[in-house]
């Protein structure tokens, strides 16, 4: 008798397991990102000795058009660049066509280029990175003109 109540509450079990279910994943497109951005840049470095932050920041505009952007240079500070682009729900990546292999990013003048967090709702548009010893943040908060 024992056995029998065993299987039928392994099989209960089994059962009512199959009926729970998680929840489905979100299949609405993310938004993509076209039209005229202007807007903030902002670097923060934290000395890893001191713990001392610097922070730099630029009025920036941007232009998506399809997958190709093109950063307008209202401070020589950031550069002018331009190239492809591509994003799903959670990452945008930044394909720059003015860098050079031996371009430093952490210097001006700045390339939108690599991998960023970032969060549009059709009408705010933000973005963000840091490097891998998270001693140096960029972030892009702009506006749709």
């Amino acid at each position: 008798m024992r056995k029998h109540l065993v299987y039928v509450l392994l099989s209960a079990a089994m059962g009512l397991s199959s009926c729970l279910k998680g929840p489905e994943p979100d299949s609405t497109p993310a938004i993509q990102p076209q039209g005229n951005f202007a807007g903030q840049f902002t670097k923060i470095h934290r000395n890893a000795l001191n713990n001392k932050r610097d922070t730099v920041k630029l009025n920036i505009q941007l232009k998506l058009t399809g997958n190709k952007y093109e950063v307008i240079n209202t401070d020589e500070r950031h550069a002018a660049s331009n190239g492809a682009f591509e994003y799903n729900r959670q990452f945008i990546v930044w394909y720059d066509n003015t860098i050079t292999t031996a371009a430093n990013l952490n210097l001006p003048p700045y390339h939108l280029h690599g991998q960023f967090a970032y969060h549009f709702d059709g009408s705010n548009f933000s973005f963000s990175a840091s490097d891998y010893a998270d001693t140096v943040k960029y972030v892009y908060a702009l506006k749709k003109q």
